[in-house]
């Protein structure tokens, strides 16, 4: 009945993210079971962590008294000492304890006990009554829309590749780093803005079938989370970085 209830109070899962399957608690802990349902199996593997399945375990938040019990919804807030230990897992078990007020810490684990997810804290906030129902995707004069812009990147000759500047040597105006995963374009990233030589150049992300323009499927999960990556680098740093979907209808620039 966990998901009935959760449905009443504003929370409308699809079958996807209705994946607890246990829970127990002890004192003021909360442990859970979960997994991804089987029509979503196929992009655990290409996840660090599935966000179905990281969401189904902190359905058991409302379980064991870790947050305020005033009949509001509650959603994610704010995160801090998060830490991922392993990825793909289609199944895992987590540990839910008191971090402060509608606080909790994390400890994930998958079913042969080993680490995938710890968190030092994550922090919930009510959401006002009616305020879920009003943001649905039924509801589309409220939401934003994306425009797509032709992105105009570079001109024959004005680029070269990542691996010919990290070393040293001059900087042209544009520099192209395809394919890489998340971790190699974080890492790229911040020595992108940390260092003064290129200053005065753009980073040109490339990935391919991450996002979807013109309705083509998204093939790549993680290349999705190398655009929120580097979205979030464009917004603190304008005009230094530019994103390039190889696979999309259009080159596009956010």
């Amino acid at each position: 009945g966990v998901y009935e209830a959760l449905a009443e109070r504003g929370y409308a899962y699809g079958p996807v993210f209705q994946g607890l399957r246990d829970a127990w608690r002890r004192g003021d802990e909360v442990f859970v079971e979960a997994e991804v349902p089987p029509e979503g199996r196929g992009d655990a593997a290409r996840c660090a962590i599935h966000p179905a399945l990281l969401d189904a375990g902190l359905h058991g938040v409302g379980l064991g008294g870790l947050i305020s019990d005033d009949g509001r919804a509650y959603l994610p807030f704010s995160w801090s000492g998060v830490r991922l230990h392993a990825v793909g897992a289609s199944a895992v078990r987590m540990t839910l304890a008191p971090a402060g007020p509608d606080a909790v810490s994390l400890r994930v684990t998958d079913e042969a006990g080993q680490a995938v997810l710890t968190a030092d804290s994550l922090v919930l906030r009510p959401v006002a009554e009616g305020q879920l129902a009003e943001a649905g995707v039924g509801n589309r004069g409220v939401l934003h829309r994306v425009r797509w812009v032709d992105a105009g990147v570079c001109s024959v000759g004005s680029f070269v590749e990542w691996g010919e500047v990290a070393a040293g040597g001059v900087v042209p105006d544009c520099v192209v780093l395809a394919g890489a995963d998340l971790a190699c374009v974080l890492e790229v990233s911040r020595a992108w803005v940390a260092e003064e030589r290129f200053e005065g150049s753009r980073l040109v992300v490339v990935t391919r079938g991450a996002v979807s323009v013109g309705g083509e499927g998204v093939e790549d999960v993680t290349g999705g989370a190398v655009w929120g990556l580097v979205r979030s680098a464009q917004s603190e740093h304008p005009g230094r970085f530019v994103l390039v979907d190889a696979d999309a209808d259009a080159d596009v620039d956010m």
